[in-house]
């Protein structure tokens, strides 16, 4: 009896152990299906893995000795069988991670371009370049762009790929196709710094590479044309609400610092405002009556506010409806104020944001920046929160959408927090604010 028992758990030991090896024989068999499907994309063309990847005290994951980009460079590499180039940077980043962003913001705010230690005098014999770094300040770090600016990736095929807390790929797809016009751009892959440094991260990745189009143009398009109707850009009367908007009050209010301090100042708190860029803005935010009213939350590329805002009712989802709708049918600011406003891009957030000093204040009890120009001209840009479904997420910060876009997914977004500020990515489908300018 005994004997038997025994014979019957050994039976059932070794089918279990055939089920398990037939999986594991079909797993094989479909990653080797997969694998031969993604080099057969890659056939007779050279392939290169091109990182930067700081080690030391990282976001979440602490002091480290190998940085969270290197963890996808290798396995892109060990993947694509590619070659592998690391840029380093001459200047020392082994710091606190605190520290290390100011470093980089003060780096981005006097266009400075850090010394890289090697040049890679073979990169013209390669076709396809897998492009990898961390986003610091919403987009590679600096130093990236100092070999960006020494070696030529026009007529390559370039696929970024970055580690995040938040941002995803930032600006990285929109600088190297800015950088490298005759290049193919195509959208890449973003993981946060702590989980690609899992062992899982690999899977992922691969799963990513399988499903890379090499063919896909339509989304590394490099106009202003509108994706789906072929409008380029509107130029709508002023409307009655734009007429609104120019007509300019001034006011001397009360303004709240952070260390509890109080100042009077003057302020235009509805009008057009000149900050000495050459770009007018809005005093006020779209659908707001005065400069700290938060005024109407939008999905990218809607003209109007709505209730809710999730992918479900977003009728753009996963379509590219241009690479920047300034003043095309897509602008919420064009359609409701007419004339010459319209949405600003990215390039007018980020000349904004570098040029001109701000402080995080409080005026008539609301929370925000107030951004002072040389020529003494204010603007304030009140915290809002931006909108998923029906609920407002971190009500105390700040949101404003660039007409740029990202990704399939994303569009940029300067982000506005009270104790830093910089350019992000967020879901075209959010409710996020609008500043007009013209």
């Amino acid at each position: 009896m005994k004997q038997t028992k025994i014979l019957r758990i050994v039976v059932i030991i070794l089918a279990i152990g055939a089920i398990a090896l037939t999986t594991y024989k079909k797993m094989n068999k479909q990653e080797a299906i997969n694998s031969s499907a993604m080099m057969e994309k890659m056939k007779d063309k050279r392939v290169l893995v091109l990182f930067f990847s700081r080690a030391g005290d990282n976001y979440k994951v602490g002091k480290v000795e190998k940085g969270n980009t290197a963890f996808l460079a290798e396995y892109i590499a060990e993947i694509t069988d590619a070659d592998v180039f690391e840029i380093t940077s001459k200047k020392n980043y082994d710091i606190p991670y605190t520290e290390m962003l100011k470093v980089v913001r003060e780096e981005w705010k006097n266009d400075e371009y850090p010394e890289f230690d090697k040049p890679l005098p073979t990169i013209n014999e390669y076709d396809i370049i897998f492009v990898g770094g961390p986003i610091w300040w919403g987009t590679y770090p600096r130093v990236m762009f100092s070999f960006f600016k020494e070696h030529d990736l026009n007529d390559k095929v370039i696929i970024p790929f970055t580690t995040n807390e938040g941002s995803g790929l930032g600006n990285t797809k929109v600088d190297l196709q800015k950088l490298f016009p005759k290049a193919t751009v195509i959208d890449g892959f973003s993981m946060s710094g702590q989980e690609a440094r899992k062992p899982e991260a690999r899977e992922t990745v691969k799963q990513w590479l399988d499903g890379l189009d090499f063919q896909d143009k339509a989304l590394s398009k490099n106009d202003n044309t509108d994706g789906l109707t072929g409008a380029t850009t509107l130029n709508n009367q002023l409307t009655e609400k734009g007429q609104e908007c120019e007509k300019q009050i001034k006011r001397v209010l009360d303004i709240k610092f952070q260390d509890g301090h109080i100042e009077k100042r003057e302020l235009v708190v509805k009008g057009v405002v000149d900050m000495g860029l050459g770009t007018l803005w809005s005093a006020t935010n779209l659908g707001a009556d005065f400069a700290w009213e938060i005024g109407n939350h939008y999905a990218w590329g809607e003209t109007k506010p709505k209730q809710s805002y999730v992918e479900n009712n977003y009728p753009y989802y996963r379509q590219v409806i241009g690479d920047d709708i300034s003043k095309t049918w897509y602008d919420a600011a064009q359609k409701e104020l007419g004339g010459d406003w319209r949405m600003p891009t990215r390039e007018e957030w980020d000349e904004l944001l570098f040029s001109v000093e701000h402080e995080w204040v409080s005026i008539q009890g609301n929370q925000g920046y107030l951004f002072t120009a040389k020529n003494g001209s204010r603007l304030f840009f009140p915290a809002n929160g931006y909108i998923y479904d029906q609920n407002v997420g971190t009500p105390d910060e700040g949101y404003y959408w660039a007409s740029t876009f990202s990704n399939i997914d994303n569009a940029y977004v300067t982000y506005l927090p009270s104790n830093s500020w910089g350019m992000s990515n967020y879901g075209r489908h959010i409710g996020i604010g609008i500043r007009p300018v013209k």
